[in-house]
């Protein structure tokens, strides 16, 4: 991926979180798949000059990715296992980032409660995919957002697009996919308000 493709995609996530800090959405902003923290960086300095505290949580093995399974078929063989706990967070140093170190949904223990207004799942692989999706569906806060990366990179990543196929069509959920791979779901605009 360019320097390009990377500002694009960043943009994306950093906009439509706004969209949600900015229409006073109440709830947690989660992101699901950190490797270096790149992304979380951003994530949580744009939170920092945000008013307001708000938690945002982390979710990785923070050493490789899970193993893949039949949908996924022949995906990019890149582990991502050259990353730590540690390393990320000197890069998000910001009290309101919690750290949740494992596979995904076991982080999800405890967080049954939360309410969600924006999660960015970038975690490549069908089973993790569907997983987050489904934990972090049904506490999407009304006009939340999950944005999901490598939906149209189906050369690379092909399990994502069917775990976001199945999580929409079982939830009734809308979503459309934008430039740079990325999918966006919301909750159905005339289901009642949660």
């Amino acid at each position: 991926m360019s320097f390009y493709d990377m500002d694009i995609k960043l943009t994306q996530v950093l906009s439509w979180m706004q969209s949600t800090i900015e229409s006073n959405i109440k709830g947690e902003i989660w992101e699901c798949g950190i490797h270096h923290g790149a992304t979380a960086r951003w994530i949580g300095f744009h939170l920092s000059m945000t008013p307001g505290p708000r938690v945002y949580r982390l979710f990785d093995t923070f050493c490789g990715r899970t193993e893949t399974s039949p949908q996924d078929g022949q995906c990019n063989p890149m582990r991502f296992d050259n990353t730590s706990v540690e390393a990320v967070a000197r890069r998000v140093p910001w009290p309101f980032a919690k750290f949740h170190v494992g596979p995904v949904p076991k982080t999800f223990a405890g967080l049954e409660e939360s309410r969600i207004a924006f999660a960015y799942v970038d975690l490549d692989l069908y089973q993790p995919t569907k997983d987050a999706l489904d934990f972090i569906v049904p506490r999407l806060a009304h006009n939340g957002i999950i944005l999901v990366d490598d939906f149209t990179a189906v050369n690379v990543w092909p399990g994502v697009q069917v775990a976001v196929h199945e999580i929409a069509q079982k939830y009734d959920h809308l979503f459309f996919s934008l430039a740079e791979a990325q999918a966006c779901l919301f909750k159905n605009p005339y289901e009642e308000k949660a």
